[in-house]
């Protein structure tokens, strides 16, 4: 896997992630719509998405058929008090979500389940 697409519409999550990605060599496509998430699914099929799961919910439409297959590489993260975007995305087979503080804490050993 060397494609990653970023779903972050925070400016600077997107930079500091971009950046570090970028550092070790990954090819990283920002992505802010839906059709560019499917786009990047379908031209990418061993891509990872790395998403803030916020984003995700409001932008994008999880039963979306290259949604559901992509399930599980997508890695997202989440404000800790927002237990509904969580149970919505574990229902829509997107299983890899953290709380923001863990997620940025520990980053590069939660990215490493997909490298």
């Amino acid at each position: 896997m060397s494609e990653i697409g970023l779903f972050i519409g925070n400016l600077m999550d997107r930079t500091r992630i971009r950046d570090h990605l970028k550092q070790q060599g990954y090819q990283v496509t920002a992505l802010s719509t839906m059709e560019e998430l499917v786009e990047f699914l379908q031209s990418h099929p061993q891509g990872l998405i790395i998403a803030d799961l916020v984003d995700l919910e409001k932008k994008v439409e999880l039963n979306h058929p290259a949604v559901k297959t992509a399930g599980q590489r997508i890695l997202g993260f989440f404000p800790h008090v927002r237990t509904d975007v969580l149970d919505k995305m574990k229902k829509a087979g997107i299983d890899h979500c953290y709380p923001r503080s863990k997620f940025f804490a520990d980053f590069d050993q939660l990215f490493s389940q997909f490298s």
